[in-house]
């Protein structure tokens, strides 16, 4: 990844290179997956719980937790950089409960958010390269998650402040950052996580946000759509009436080990598709 731009943002994002065979090389170059190892023999399949389990786990939330009391967890954003040929949407930045860890730890429970068990579950599969690591796929349904937006502010292409600072500080546009207004202004939907990445056998679990700083994950696709009131800030904004309601809409695809050609769009991003819709309804 000696060449490779990158952009690390989040309390709790995803680290993103600017080519996509990089990240594939940066697996590679730690052992965890070699050119010719694929998952094979037997799938072992786990409950989801023992995947829950172990998120927010991974940074002490009384020391570097960004929104205490709530651990640690990853964030989505849309697309920053302009394309050819095509509007550049604003940025914003959205946070889904995905495994509720915002309704316990801020809301006590009362967001009813539900983790669809029957249909979660986690896939362990060891690779075929001696290695004796695998390839974990978790699948994750959440029904009634928290979920807020907020815009991301750029400057000359750098995010300004800090996306830390911005998390804590930038007008909430849909929905509930934290208990200090009335449940009423909670945004709730559905959403479906799908993830792959490479661990050791021994490890088979791992708190998303440890791919921040280390390598293994492959894929990471997030779908979700929440609906609820916007915030008074976002109305004043935007010319809207008291008490209008709003859709987010998410869509996101990484393909953080694809080899592609040079001049492909997964070449020049990691994350060809981030789509944060924000859409007034009724």
């Amino acid at each position: 990844m000696k060449d490779a731009r990158s952009l690390l943002f989040s309390r709790r994002g995803w680290l993103k290179t600017a080519c996509g065979v990089a990240a594939g090389a940066a697996l590679g170059s730690l052992g965890l997956l070699s050119r010719e190892a694929r998952a094979q023999g037997s799938a072992t399949i786990y409950p989801i719980d023992n995947w829950l389990n172990v998120q927010g786990t991974a940074i002490n939330c009384s020391v570097t937790c960004q929104l205490p009391p709530t651990p640690d967890f990853v964030d989505w954003n849309s697309r920053e950089v302009a394309l050819h040929n095509a509007p550049t949407p604003p940025i914003y930045v959205a946070t889904v409960d995905y495994a509720d860890l915002e309704n316990q730890h801020v809301f006590g429970g009362a967001l009813g958010t539900k983790i669809d068990k029957q249909n979660s579950k986690v896939i362990v599969q060891p690779l075929s390269d001696g290695s004796g690591n695998v390839q974990v796929r978790v699948l994750l349904y959440t029904q009634n998650a928290n979920t807020w937006v907020i815009p991301l502010h750029l400057v000359d292409g750098v995010v300004t402040p800090s996306f830390g600072a911005q998390l804590l500080g930038n007008d909430v546009f849909f929905g509930l950052r934290d208990a200090s207004l009335p449940l009423s202004g909670a945004c709730l939907g559905n959403s479906f996580l799908d993830v792959t990445y490479v661990t050791s056998a021994s490890k088979p679990f791992v708190d998303l946000v440890t791919f921040l700083s280390t390598p293994g994950l492959q894929t990471a696709n997030f779908r979700a759509q929440a609906t609820g009131p916007f915030t008074p800030i976002y109305l004043s904004q935007n010319g809207l009436p008291s008490g209008t309601r709003g859709r987010c809409t998410i869509s996101e695809t990484g393909l953080l080990s694809v080899t592609s050609n040079s001049h492909s769009r997964v070449s020049l991003d990691s994350f060809p598709a981030e789509v944060i819709d924000l859409h007034p309804v009724g």
